[in-house]
């Protein structure tokens, strides 16, 4: 979870705080994000060691982000890593949810990246608040 997800300038991309994969990305040290204050949830992650396609030396991944409030579903994400700008053995995803879209409350987000060449899972999950 992340307060700010920005693209970085091609001359300032490199060492530096918070700078990740030519991306600022400042976590969300709380998890918390308030509405009138900040404008976005924003979700990044790198994913490694996905297999690459023989033929196309590309990776077939699904990406699942899942939203939930009180156990119940409320948002879902799915993206294709032929959707993906950057999709390689490494790729970095990063979504962004406004924070207006959300209720004041409790939430949980589980993300699942499945390759879709080996069939193997990895599911990641974490929790947020909107005040």
């Amino acid at each position: 979870m992340a307060d700010l997800v920005d693209n970085l300038p091609a001359s300032q991309v490199g060492p530096g705080s918070f700078a990740l994969a030519g991306d600022k990305v400042r976590p969300s040290v709380t998890s918390e994000f308030k509405k009138g204050r900040d404008k976005d949830v924003n979700v990044w992650f790198q994913v490694y060691n996905l297999k690459l396609d023989e033929a196309s030396k590309k990776p077939s991944a699904t990406v699942e982000m899942t939203i939930t409030k009180n156990s119940q579903e409320i948002k879902k994400v799915v993206e294709q890593s032929t959707e993906l700008a950057n999709a390689a053995a490494q790729m970095t995803v990063k979504k962004s949810f406004s924070v207006s879209d959300f209720e004041p409350g409790q939430y949980g987000i589980q993300v699942k990246v499945t390759d879709n060449l080996t069939k193997e899972v990895n599911t990641q999950r974490d929790n947020f608040t909107v005040r």
